[in-house]
């Protein structure tokens, strides 16, 4: 069989692996010109997803990750000027990885002829129970089988599927990666995730490793920062320090000085001081815009979507890399179990099974995002006590996996 992969990031690497082990002939078609290290920052990804990820070997055994087992809310008060008042702790299971760690790992397990740069998809369609494919360049593709991973703006998406759309949230989240010396008296202790909190929105700050990590014991801090913005500012929002309009992110070293003034500005007048100052430090914050999207099909015939070319969700339930992971091994399992001949037939049942799926992690990440930015509390006014009883009263009937053990 040949498998056509629109997209080399986390998805399509990951989907490019475990059905190349299949036997099916894969092509991974990326439209960068260079390997995507630095694409990302922080993720957070539950144990038993890396260790399955060891052992369905898409991970070395000794990728680096640093396990959180605490995440603190901490308020701004005038008392506790420097750092906050803290109201909450919450017990949760995760671990913090370094995005490109993990790409990284996948992209050098792809052999080098089934991974193709600078190949941007202009058409994608079916005839015939074959599936085509034509570049900006001209080339001109054939596959059984096509698997759309290229992200948010989905080129195959809006070919195949034209009447999805996505949702803007009402929020958007400002992130970066700074040093860790850099950061003076500021700690945080191990195993810890800080949040800090505020009406309508929230700061979330933990450490990762850094590149030489494995070697050197070097830690960054990823941070991201959530604010509301109305639709109608994001005309403006969304043009970088080169006066080009993005669709829904603004990446490292992009961002203007009115963005970057803002930011600064913003991070002082919700957070404490001490950790403002680690936004004021970031040499390259980004901002990403906060959708939701959920396609219609996961598979129509024989194109199917997987990662955010399939669903976005809000950062708060899960990263973008444990759903993209997640689709790539689910279809590699209903493929493994199916005849070529029945490939469409398999292909039925995926989408079932990925509707329900993702029907629920859009609900989760949606409560949990009126939760934690577009109603919030009154964190002021809390403590422990009324902490824990509001987040009973949110989770009731929902699982999240970070604290899944602890719900047992």
């Amino acid at each position: 069989m040949k498998i056509g992969i629109v997209g080399g990031s986390i998805a399509g690497c990951s989907a490019a692996i475990l059905l190349g082990r299949l036997g099916a002939e894969v092509s991974v078609l990326e439209r960068a010109s260079h390997m995507l290290l630095g694409k990302g920052a922080g993720i957070v990804l539950p144990e038993n997803l890396i260790q399955q990820c060891i052992h369905l070997d898409l991970f070395d055994n000794n990728i680096p990750p640093l396990p959180i087992s605490t995440r603190t809310l901490t308020v701004k008060d005038e008392k506790f000027d420097h750092s906050g008042k803290q109201i909450w702790q919450q017990p949760i299971d995760v671990v913090a990885l370094n995005w490109s760690d993990v790409y990284f790992n996948l992209y050098k397990r792809i052999p080098n002829n089934s991974y193709c740069y600078k190949e941007e998809i202009i058409s994608a369609s079916e005839t015939n129970n074959i599936c085509h494919v034509e570049t900006s360049q001209g080339k001109k593709y054939t596959f059984d089988l096509l698997i759309a991973a290229d992200g948010i703006d989905s080129i195959v998406r809006k070919k195949i599927l034209p009447q999805y759309s996505s949702d803007y949230t009402g929020y958007v989240a400002w992130r970066g990666v700074t040093n860790m010396p850099e950061l003076g008296q500021y700690k945080i202790p191990e195993g810890f995730m800080p949040c800090y909190v505020y009406k309508n929105g929230h700061l979330l700050i933990y450490p990762i490793p850094a590149s030489d990590y494995q070697t050197s014991g070097t830690k960054l801090l990823n941070w991201l920062i959530y604010e509301e913005f109305d639709s109608n500012a994001l005309e403006k929002l969304l043009v970088d320090n080169n006066g080009i309009k993005h669709s829904a992110s603004l990446p490292p070293r992009s961002l203007t000085a009115e963005h970057l003034k803002h930011l600064k500005q913003f991070s002082d007048r919700v957070l404490p001081r001490n950790i403002a100052e680690i936004i004021h430090k970031t040499e390259k914050p980004f901002l990403q815009i906060i959708l939701d999207g959920q396609v219609p099909h996961y598979a129509k015939s024989r194109i199917c979507f997987v990662g955010d070319a399939a669903t976005i969700l809000r950062p708060h339930s899960g990263s973008g890399v444990l759903k993209s992971i997640n689709d790539s091994i689910n279809l590699s399992k209903i493929l493994e179990c199916s005849e070529e001949s029945d490939l469409v037939t398999a292909l039925q049942a995926w989408d079932v099974s990925q509707k329900t799926i993702a029907h629920q992690q859009v609900s989760l990440a949606k409560t949990l995002g009126n939760a934690l930015v577009t109603n919030t509390p009154p964190w002021e006014k809390m403590d422990f006590e009324i902490v824990d009883e509001w987040w009973k009263s949110i989770m009731t009937g929902r699982e999240w996996y970070a604290t899944r053990q602890q719900l047992k």
